[in-house]
């Protein structure tokens, strides 16, 4: 489900209306998803298709305690540079306060995310990203 969320925001965010902006795009990755075999022909696929806007994709780590042990991995660190070599950009997520399930993007994604009990989640089903007004994100950092 990690490439999936990860192929429909790039398609979503290249669109129609961000292709000319010079706007970075953050998603979210597991170290697992790095390692998985399939991978490099994901990525490759994603270079493909997606080349002129490749240096515009930021993938941040998750860097959850469950996955701690792959960061040695040798293959783990290959993948990386192979990232870097294909042109993506690498971060890492520290944000481990809440566990969110994205990729809801169709009511039987839902269904499944409640079946699970799953409490916080995003996705297009749950509505469509937006901008937030600087006023609005300076107001709420300020209120935590």
């Amino acid at each position: 489900m990690d490439t999936l969320s990860i192929l429909r925001a790039i398609q979503a965010f290249f669109a129609e209306r961000l292709q000319e902006k010079k706007e970075l795009l953050f998603v979210n990755i597991y170290p697992s998803t790095i390692i998985d075999e399939h991978f490099p022909g994901f990525i490759d696929g994603l270079v493909s298709r997606y080349r002129p806007y490749v240096k515009r994709i930021v993938l941040e780590i998750n860097e959850s305690i469950l996955e701690q042990k792959i960061w040695m991995n040798p293959l783990f660190i290959r993948r990386i540079a192979l990232l870097r070599k294909r042109g993506f950009m690498i971060a890492l997520d520290k944000g481990e306060a809440h566990l969110i399930l994205e990729g809801i993007e169709q009511e039987e994604d839902y269904s499944r995310a409640a079946a699970l009990g799953v409490s916080i989640a995003q996705g297009y089903y749950l509505g469509r990203p937006g901008r937030l007004k600087s006023d609005t994100c300076n107001r709420q950092i300020l209120e935590e």
